[in-house]
Formats: C-alpha cells, structure tokens, sequence
C-alpha cells in the first residue's frame, strides 16, 4: 500500500515567499545607489551673494568663526588672510593692529596698506586695479589676482553658489575622466548624497584614494567622492609652475669661518678686543654684542665703536654685530617683531649701525621666542636680509638645536635668506634643569647637526661650540644647582679637589666627581682638547661652513691648535 504524500501547507509556501522577497528587496535596496541629492548652497555652507567657499589643494577650508572663505566683491575675487597663510603660502604676513600687509620674494619687499588699491615694492609705488586689502565683518581678506603676482597658484570661480578650488604649483595630483553618468557624491558610499550629477567625459582632479573610491574636485569646482570603477585615464600630474623659480642670494665667504663672540656689555668692555684675540689663532670673524631691543618700538641699546672694528680689520677678522633679546628686561620681543612700524625701525637701525660703523655682518640671537611672534620674526629674517645683502652685509642667525619646542623658528626659511644658520650645540643641560648631565655630548652635536642639515645647506651651517661647561651639585634633598666653568679654569678646580678626570667615549668627554666641603655631591662634564677635537669631526665630516665658539675669554691659548687641526 502506498504511503501519502504530505504536502507542504500553503501557509508555509507564501511565508517562504515572503521572506525570499524581502530578501532580494532588502539587497537592492541596501546596494542600489541612492539618488538622494544635497543642495550645494548646503555643502558649501555659503548664502550671501559676495560669500564664496574655498576649496585648497583639494581641502574644503573651513572656518570656526563660520566666516566667508572667500568674497567675490566688484569683479575682485578676495580670500581670507588667514587661509591664505595657512593654506597656501605663510609668507604672506599681516599686521591687523597697523593694516598693513607684507610679503618678501627672492629679491623685494611687497608692502599693502589696508584699503589701498596700491602698493610698495620696495621703494617704488605701484598701482593694482582694486583695493587690495579689505576687511569685512572684522574679517581681513586678499585680493586673490594680486597674490598671483608673486605666489605661484591657478584657480578657477564657479557660481551658485560661489566656489574657488584653488592649487599651488608643485602640488601633486592624479587626473581622469567619468566613463560614464555617474554621481559625484558627499562621502564614499553609494548611498551618500550626490553634489554633482557627472556625465561621461567629465574631467576630475584626483585627490586621494578611499577603499574602492577616489576623491576628487571637479571641473565645476565641487569636492566629492567617485567609484574608481566609474573613473578611466588616471595619471599621475602635477600643477603647473607659472611663474620663474626663485633664486635666492647669498654672501658665502671664500673661506671657513671660524667665528668666536665677544660679550661686550658695555662700549667700555671693547678695549678687551684685542688682548683676547692676541690669545687667539685662525679666528677670521669676531661677533662683538653690541645690539639689544631698547623698547617696544625697535629701537636699540648701542654699543658699537668704529675704532673696534677699524682694528679688527687690521687683524684680517671680519666684525659681525650680534643683535639680542636677551638683555632687554621690560621689552615684549612679540610686540617688536609683529608691529610692522616697530620691525622696521629695527631693520633700519641695525642696517644703519652695520654702515656707521664700518660691520661686515649682523649676527641675529633671537633667544626664547614665544610662538605668537613666529611669523614676525620670520619676516624680520627675510627684511633684514634684503636689506643686509643691498647693503653688502652678511647676516647670520643664532639657533638652538633643533626639536619639537623650536619648530617656530622656521629654519628652513631662514636658510632661504639669511647666510649662515648657526647652530648653538651647547646647553645640552642647562643652568635651571633639574638633572646634571653634559653641556655638549658628542651625540648631541652629531644630531644637531643632521637634524640642522634636513633643511640647511651645510655650506650655510655654523657648527658653535663652548668654551665652558657646568660643575653640577646635587644634595641630600636631591635638589640640584650648576655653576659655569671656564674651560681654562677645569684644570685647577679638579687639582683644587683632588680629582682625575676619566675619558667616557661614549659621551665624547670626560667626566669627574667628587664631595664638597658640605658633602654633596658635585659632578662635571669637560670641555678640553680631546672634546673639541671630536665636535671638529663633525664639523669636518659633514663639510659644514665653519665653527663658532661662546666666547673669547674663556679659553686656554692651546685651544685654538685643537681647532686649526680639526679643520
């Protein structure tokens, strides 16, 4: 007998269905590309009819006060200041408390005053068709033509609302074309809204690769993102220069420098002149500090004499005034380098010194500088030396060793300008640190110098070394304290204790400890012949410039045979 057949239940059959269909309407729906669209005005975040969006180098530029990037005001297209400086070219520097714009190429000074439709090129007046500086809602914007005249971008506006995608030349890019109608969308994803409907042909500027997608700026200056799948012809490419490379000058000597400082503190302390240099050998430049900020105004403390340098040149030593901070109690260093009026009459001055008294240089020891007055002191380098270099003038600039706290310093457009960069490889540990430890390891030297030669030519590096150290104490409370050491004095301090120094090769030095009269615990890293002589081998090795050294007076004569053997 043949068994029944069951059969499925209908009920079970369209729930089965059901699910199947939910299944496969749940697929498309999940990967259909949405056709969702988001308004430009939207993305862009511009209403008003003057009101423009920026989009840099492939970044759309925000801003936290919700200001305009862009104004498009009379036919003039205007940016931001401060996205022009930040985004595009930092040189551009502005000075709100005086409205006044500067800007320094490899061989002038551009020079705006706020509202004006002309401008200064050095000491030449030229006229724009346009001003050139405005200020809107307390907001500071650029003519955008006018910094094409000397920083080297391209740009393009398109409407409705108003956008600039605006590119540096040099910048590295990707190009191609849409092979196909495709949606240029807000984010990577087929279900993010769409900016801009693409059509096949389309040309794109490809700003980086996402998973499976690119990003892109189109030719309707519209940022969004694309399927590489809808994307043919890619290449790489290359914004275009339209402008001359520039050729930055420089008054490299002939010759090695071999520079030492003189601590003047006073015009009486230059008869020291010559009794410390008769102590000398091989030094053809000697950096009297001469120079300090007087006041907030950029005037400055003098003690420069005609005589001293009269007598130095019949030495065969080159004079470089030092000019400092550091002796300036009660002037605010920011407040100089970023009034342009107070910058200015400090350029003047040195420049005016440096022909009173016959300089061949200015040597520049801008010490602690606070961040805010990076872009002043910056802008003081590149004036100073235009004028310095008018004036045939050398211009050397101080540095500390370079690292994360002295970025602000800006070495590698020092090194566009000024002559020489002069790195101050000493106070490795410094009188207030807590720690005793070297004035000037080898290994620190050894990386100063490297980092230094990342964006310094060597034939621009000055390699200063010290002619003292620190005798560190530290007591029962661990508390710890420094005393400077002459480097001709080391020797009977370690005779007045009794002590031996030993050689650590590791630290390029040698080392001493004892107990003082109160039992603590007092230590000292030596600088002497066999120190110098492993800081000249990097010198030597890396074929730098020359060598400085802080400062005359400190020295035992035989030093100076050290030196002229390691060169």
């Amino acid at each position: 007998m043949k068994k029944k057949k069951k059969r499925i239940p209908l009920a079970l059959i369209l729930l089965l269905v059901i699910v199947l269909l939910g299944i496969v309407i749940f697929l498309v729906v999940r990967y259909r590309p949405g056709k969702e669209h988001l308004s430009l005005n939207t993305f862009f975040g511009v209403d008003g009819e003057e009101d423009g969006a920026v989009i840099a180098n492939g970044n759309l530029i925000s801003t936290d006060d919700k200001a305009p990037a862009a104004k498009l005001v009379n036919g003039t297209t205007y940016v931001r200041w401060s996205l022009l400086h930040d985004h595009l070219d930092d040189g551009w520097v502005y000075d709100a408390s005086e409205g006044i714009l500067r800007y320094a190429t490899d061989k002038n000074l551009i020079s705006v005053n706020l509202s004006d439709s002309n401008y200064m090129e050095d000491k030449n007046s030229k006229s724009w068709s346009a001003p050139i500086v405005i200020v809107s809602d307390n907001k500071t914007y650029v003519a955008l033509d006018f910094v094409k005249q000397f920083t080297d971008l391209t740009y393009t506006v398109a409407n409705q609302p108003n956008r600039l995608a605006i590119w540096t030349a040099g910048t590295a890019v990707k190009t191609g074309s849409l092979n196909g109608a495709e949606g240029i969308r807000r984010k990577a994803g087929i279900k993010s809204p769409i900016l801009e409907d693409g059509k096949s042909g389309d040309s794109l500027t490809i700003v980086q690769e996402l998973d499976g997608w690119y990003q892109v700026v189109t030719a309707d200056n519209v940022l969004g993102c694309v399927r590489k799948s809808k994307v043919s012809g890619v290449k790489d490419s290359k914004i275009e220069a339209n402008l001359p490379e520039r050729q930055y000058s420089h008054r490299i000597l002939d010759q090695k420098i071999q520079l030492a400082w003189h601590q003047v503190t006073s015009t009486a302390g230059n008869a020291s002149m010559s009794n410390l240099l008769a102590n000398t050998s091989g030094i053809n430049v000697i950096s009297p500090t001469w120079f300090s900020l007087k006041d907030n105004g950029g005037n400055l403390n003098d003690y420069g004499s005609s005589d001293y340098v009269t007598k130095a040149h019949s030495e065969n030593v080159a004079v470089w005034g030092l000019v400092s901070n550091l002796a300036s109690n009660g002037v605010d260093t920011k407040t100089v380098l970023n009034t342009t009026s107070a910058r200015d009459n400090l350029v003047n001055g040195l420049i005016a010194a440096a022909i009173r008294y016959n300089l061949d240089g200015i040597n520049v020891d801008i010490e602690s500088l606070p961040t805010e007055a990076a872009d002043g002191y910056i802008q003081f380098i590149r004036e100073l030396s235009l004028k310095a270099h008018a004036n045939n003038l050398v211009v050397s600039v101080d540095n500390y060793t370079p690292s994360a706290s002295s970025l602000h310093y800006n070495r590698a457009e020092q090194a566009n300008y000024a002559d020489y960069n002069v790195i101050m490889a000493y106070d490795e540990h410094w009188a207030t640190d807590k720690t005793a430890g070297s004035n000037s390891s080898i290994d620190y030297v050894k990386k100063a110098v490297s980092a230094t030669l990342e964006t310094t030519p060597a034939r621009q590096v000055i390699l200063a070394l010290p002619l003292y150290t620190r005798a560190w104490t530290t007591k029962s409370d661990g508390s710890v304290s420094s005393q400077a050491v002459a480097m001709k004095d080391q020797d009977a301090l370690l005779a007045q204790n009794k002590v031996v120094a030993s050689w650590n090769e590791e630290l390029g030095q040698s080392t001493a400890s004892w107990k003082d009269a109160d039992g603590n615990k007092v230590e000292i890293w030596l600088e002497n012949a066999d120190s110098i002589a492993k800081k000249m081998e990097v010198y030597r090795n890396n074929q730098l410039g020359g060598v400085a050294f802080w400062k005359l007076g400190m020295e035992p004569s035989s030093i100076w045979q050290t030196v002229s053997a390691g060169k």
